[in-house]
């Protein structure tokens, strides 16, 4: 395949497993053989939009497949995914189209309102709407990638290629557009695989937002690269977590402190079945001490990352039997992350 990037995954996973289960949403399922059949159809629905080599296409919404079909669609172009957060208002949404210089919006009926404001101001021309019907101005998601042809598209993508530009911050001026390559990307999945031991009948929760790097990079996409089954909630509700954890068979899932206790101080924790957990991993903030023997009386192993959005996130990882020696650190790089401790000189720093 000329396509070395993350937009060729689906088609590399259809070879080694098509009928595997790719994603599970609400009530439906894709196999990695219907994963890579609708991301070929919404690429050349892009295509259609002229959308090529190096175009930014954004995506707003509530978590939803069409964050990874939309990200591997783009992948095969050699364009450039830039999801945005479905909470910013109409002129937070513009800065962002703006910036990004995206050609395309795809978006949930949801945030239609917000999404054809911010369109019109960035005079971002073609808009895709999820989950809903089209407004006026806009075309329907379903409808376009059933209406064109899913011949297979295999366009040179480099690792150096960019993959997508992730905007972070924002809190004392505006947010900053983040890029990462492919290989970035490729690399902060093998990370994942390899640090927290992922296998391939892996059934990873996502319930933190697919706009953050940390859902989608470190547990969405090296699910889905090692061959395992991603389910994704829209957003987190304790007792909908924990009904889905014993219902589907979770075995990793991504938080941050408060959403674990969140699941720990509701009234179902004791009674829900949470035997299927092989690990979790906590980012954002130090692991509590309370927090961490609060998961391990239950069995379960508690893992600590360290990140940002710049290092796709993983930067420094406490795997479980270093958590609970090594509580309070930040970690140890992960297995293909180099990382140099500075003093205020910007000169290595000694031990201790």
């Amino acid at each position: 395949m000329l396509n070395e990037g993350v937009g060729s995954w689906a088609y590399r996973r259809v070879r080694s497993g098509g009928q595997r289960t790719a994603i599970t949403f609400r009530d439906e399922s894709w196999s990695y053989a219907q994963l890579a059949d609708r991301v070929t159809r919404l690429a050349h629905v892009l295509r259609g939009l002229g959308v090529g080599r190096g175009d930014r296409v954004a995506l707003s919404s509530m978590n939803h497949p069409s964050y990874l079909e939309g990200l591997f669609a783009a992948g095969l172009l050699g364009a450039i995914f830039v999801p945005l957060n479905a909470r910013l208002t109409a002129p937070e949404t513009a800065f962002s189209l703006r910036d990004s210089a995206a050609s395309v919006l795809i978006h949930s009926a949801g945030v239609s309102e917000v999404a054809a404001d911010a369109a019109e101001q960035a005079t971002t021309p073609h808009r895709i709407v999820v989950d809903g019907a089209p407004d006026a101005g806009a075309v329907g998601y379903e409808q376009a990638i059933a209406e064109v042809g899913a011949e297979r598209i295999d366009e040179s993508v480099r690792h150096d290629d960019p993959c997508f530009i992730m905007y972070t911050s924002g809190t004392t001026g505006r947010p900053k557009g983040v890029v990462l390559t492919h290989g970035n990307i490729v690399f902060t999945a093998m990370n994942a695989v390899v640090d927290l031991d992922l296998v391939s009948d892996e059934v990873a929760l996502v319930c933190a937002p697919l706009f953050h790097t940390a859902a989608l990079d470190f547990v969405a996409l090296p699910t889905l690269l090692k061959g395992g089954t991603v389910h994704i909630e829209e957003g987190f509700d304790a007792e909908r977590v924990l009904t889905v954890i014993e219902r589907t068979g979770v075995t990793y899932m991504f938080g941050v402190a408060t959403m674990f206790d969140a699941l720990s101080e509701h009234p179902n924790w004791t009674s829900t079945d949470l035997s299927s957990i092989r690990r979790v991993i906590v980012a954002a903030a130090p692991v509590p001490p309370r927090t961490l023997r609060t998961y391990t009386d239950r069995g379960i192993k508690m893992c600590q990352g360290y990140g940002l959005t710049e290092t796709g996130p993983g930067a420094l990882v406490l795997t479980p039997d270093q958590v609970e020696r090594k509580l309070g650190t930040a970690g140890v790089p992960h297995v293909f992350t180099d990382v140099r401790v500075v003093d205020s000189d910007g000169e290595p720093a000694g031990a201790g």
